[in-house]
């Protein structure tokens, strides 16, 4: 019975030491000032999207709303659907609309720039959030072609009023 026991204690001491290891490691990655209730995935790109978003006169709270709903913060994210991706899921030809060379698109600098790039674009069209995120990601607005466009600017404009309600 003891050896049960401190076995069990070992596995379970174990575990909670390299949990907290694990914690650690992720913690560290997020810069001080990100938003607390972003995800990690996200939240570890915050001083880049922050870079970004003022360089394009975007709010970076927008950025990493559209970033959780495209990629859940993956810069490898790719849409086995269409040629999106990275952090953004930018298109290759919006990449080159943008003057980005699609290959360069799972590097985050990049992927952000033509992100945050064409979302100014939007924004400067149609002067409204929602109407800039859904051409975001049908690529006008209305459109007849991607009735999801809806639940999708829907989606990341919920998500965007969460962070923003307590990013101070």
């Amino acid at each position: 019975m003891k050896k049960k026991l401190v076995a069990f204690s070992y596995m379970v001491g174990s575990a909670l030491t390299l949990g907290g290891l694990y914690y650690w490691h992720i913690k560290k990655q997020i810069p001080e000032d990100a938003p607390k209730t972003l995800p990690w995935r996200v939240a570890r790109w915050w001083d880049k999207i922050k870079y970004y978003a003022d360089y394009f006169g975007l709010d970076p709270i927008l950025v990493a709303s559209i970033i959780q709903v495209e990629s859940g913060g993956d810069p490898n994210a790719r849409n086995p659907n269409s040629t999106a991706t990275g952090l953004m899921q930018v298109l290759y030809g919006t990449a080159r609309e943008v003057g980005v060379n699609p290959d360069n698109l799972t590097d985050p600098d990049w992927n952000l720039y033509a992100g945050c790039k064409y979302l100014k674009k939007q924004l400067d069209k149609y002067g409204d959030i929602y109407k800039a995120v859904y051409s975001y990601y049908a690529g006008e607005y209305p459109s007849y072609k991607y009735p999801e466009a809806e639940t999708y600017a829907n989606k990341v404009l919920a998500l965007y009023n969460k962070y923003s309600a307590v990013y101070v």
